[in-house]
């Protein structure tokens, strides 16, 4: 068998195999990106959980009127 038909004979599996790592990594790049988004709603969840959403600037406005008044 010559080299050029060996590598030919490679060449389909060597294509499946590239195929799989490709979507492999689209894969790992799904589950750290839904990682990532998971993490940022876990970061704002408690803000906006919070009862004191809106009190600050409800103070922070007030204060501003009562200094121009």
């Amino acid at each position: 068998m010559q080299l050029a038909e060996r590598y030919r004979a490679l060449n389909d599996p060597m294509q499946a195999r590239r195929q799989k790592l490709r979507d492999a990594l689209r894969l790992q790049q799904l589950y750290r990106d839904v990682e990532d988004e998971e993490d940022w709603i876990r970061e704002k969840e408690p803000i906006a959980a919070s009862a004191n959403r809106g009190l600050c600037i409800a103070f922070f406005v007030s204060d501003i009127l009562h200094s121009y008044l």
